[in-house]
């Protein structure tokens, strides 16, 4: 499935196959030498990073979003079919080619992950790639079902999703495949092991209320990572915190983390 860079030209995008927020976002003209790529979680769109990239781009840094590999489709035949033939390395290796073009243009390139986007942002801060990273609530240990995948990802099924539980909106697909369940495990597996060459500066916010992904990660990557380390908790979130009630208090802690990975 074809990649849609937050760097490309919005008008080569083709809307009509795409859920009505999954649009890929370049926020710039605030700043000459600084970006910061944002990476959306599982199932879920551009949507999902944006408020943290707003705020961000408030305090004056660029930041870019690009819709990460199978993700945002609008006709859920077509999702479930890409889905079930994505692997987690498509979802690295584009990821490092934002990264890549970011680079040809700023002097300052950094990395926000929500879920997903966490662990890929990790993995890509392990490979020296950026100059710091900040994640929210970073895919390193994950649901039951999802970790049942390495003994069932052969099965090309789809299991429905409730997207309706949170008191707030985000566009997410309503199913999970088992086949592509098996490549989150890897990439998650795969972060973990690599944390411990990060050496860059690591900002993680997470909540000991999230039911998807354990808080245990935070003393994961504490324990792992070489470089400096800045936790925030924000118990009154779930998962999906980007967009739930402390995404202002969340976002604020990113933008002042990244604005002090400048000087």
């Amino acid at each position: 499935m074809k990649f849609y860079s937050a760097f490309e030209p919005l008008d080569s995008y083709p809307t009509e196959l795409f859920m009505q927020d999954a649009i890929p976002f370049w926020l710039k003209g605030k700043s000459d030498n600084a970006i910061v790529i944002c990476l959306h979680g599982h199932g879920a769109t551009t949507y999902e990073a944006l408020p943290i990239g707003r705020i961000i781009f408030e305090k004056k840094i660029d930041c870019a979003g690009p819709l990460l590999p199978a993700h945002g489709l609008k006709n859920i035949k077509m999702a479930q079919k890409h889905m079930s033939g994505i692997k987690m390395e498509d979802w690295i290796a584009h990821a490092r080619k934002e990264i890549q073009i970011a680079r040809s243009l700023y002097s300052h390139v950094f990395i926000y992950g929500q879920s997903m986007g966490g662990a890929i942002a990790l993995l890509l801060a392990a490979e020296g790639l950026v100059d710091a990273c900040a994640v929210t609530a970073p895919a390193l240990l994950l649901p039951r079902i999802t970790n049942l995948s390495p003994f069932l990802g052969w099965l090309n099924v789809n299991i429905p999703v409730d997207t309706t539980q949170n008191s707030f909106f985000n566009e997410v697909y309503s199913f999970r495949n088992i086949k592509e369940s098996k490549q989150l495990y890897k990439l998650s597996k795969l972060a973990r092991r690599k944390l411990k060459l990060i050496t860059c500066p690591v900002c993680v916010c997470h909540s000991h209320n999230d039911q998807t992904v354990n808080p245990k990660v935070v003393d994961i990557i504490c324990r792992s990572v070489k470089g400096y380390v800045d936790v925030g908790w924000f118990d009154k979130s779930q998962h999906s915190m980007t967009l739930d009630i402390q995404a202002k208090e969340i976002g604020d802690k990113i933008s002042h983390f990244f604005q002090k990975s400048i000087h």
